[in-house]
């Protein structure tokens, strides 16, 4: 069996997966990585990214963090199904969850970056994540655009962190996290200057939207939650109001209708199904619920997609 024929019975698996389930989600120990480095980190060419993984080129999601920036072609970029524009200067960030597809030039060229938390955290304050403008937990910032003037600078950087991930060294995993640390910042600086620092409270929101990433569907009582983060549901409340201005119940609300919205988007299930899946009493209340917060029915919003 060759080569060319495992490759194609992957990306029919993958169509396949995608059509009938939502789109994929990956994991970075999925894509090419040094053998001597924990698949923790990865960073390519948008070139070679999609010369090696050409399944990326269809809708998915990941469970880390990602941040793109492109040096040339155009075309455009969906992110949870809202669409930007892709040209020389466009950044993109990504938290885990989120799904996104490409609609790009072939020339289209620049660096793709993936990321565990745990890899970044390993020696920085936690909260750096947090604090950052495009990885926030409110009011996140998908895409912007670098000054001309800045993006030769960060390209270097780019460069030299892609040389540190291919080369072996005693230092690398410390090396790579000290680049990822300067573009993040460096890119903090040039689009956000003047973002607000967040308070000590922000602390437990990463972990509340962790449990809600994982309960969302099964869990919608706001005393589990504030059961889990050890405080009172009047206390999680108050912090969310505080750095979000949004209640808990929104946020897991918010959630739903995510999901609601990437599975009438991306995949053949029925509302009925999509209803079970995310644990709705019945498909009725599951409509009601959707047509409250889009303002159209499951049925009207597939079919305007």
């Amino acid at each position: 069996m060759n080569a060319a024929f495992i490759c194609l019975v992957f990306l029919r698996f993958v169509h396949v997966s995608m059509s009938k389930q939502g789109p994929s989600v990956f994991q970075i120990s999925q894509f090419a990585h040094p053998a001597a480095l924990k698949p923790d980190v990865y960073i390519r060419t948008f070139q070679e990214h999609k010369q090696e993984h050409p399944f990326v080129m269809k809708p998915h999601g990941h469970d880390f963090y990602l941040l793109m920036f492109f040096t040339k072609g155009q075309g455009s970029h969906t992110i949870e199904l809202e669409t930007y524009p892709v040209h020389s200067g466009s950044v993109f960030f990504m938290s885990p969850s989120e799904v996104h597809e490409w609609n790009l030039s072939d020339d289209s060229d620049g660096y793709v970056v993936f990321f565990n938390a745990s890899f970044y955290r390993m020696e920085a304050n936690p909260q750096h994540l947090s604090e950052l403008p495009f990885y926030q937990s409110g009011g996140k910032l998908r895409y912007a655009e670098v000054p001309e003037n800045a993006r030769k600078d960060l390209s270097d950087v780019f460069n030299l962190m892609m040389h540190a991930y291919r080369h072996e060294s005693t230092y690398r995993e410390r090396i790579l996290r000290a680049f990822l640390d300067v573009i993040l910042f460096q890119l903090s600086a040039l689009i956000a200057p003047q973002q607000k620092q967040l308070t000590h409270a922000v602390s437990i929101i990463p972990a509340l939207e962790h449990l809600i990433e994982k309960h969302y569907a099964e869990h919608q009582p706001v005393t589990f939650y504030a059961e889990h983060l050890h405080v009172s549901v009047s206390q999680l409340n108050t912090s969310t109001r505080q750095q979000l201005n949004k209640t808990v119940t929104e946020l897991l609300q918010e959630r739903l209708i995510a999901e609601a919205r990437r599975l009438l988007a991306y995949s053949n299930k029925t509302v009925s199904e999509i209803a079970w899946q995310l644990n709705f009493s019945d498909n009725s209340y599951f409509s009601r619920f959707f047509k409250k917060h889009i303002g159209l029915t499951p049925e009207a919003f597939r079919k305007n997609l």
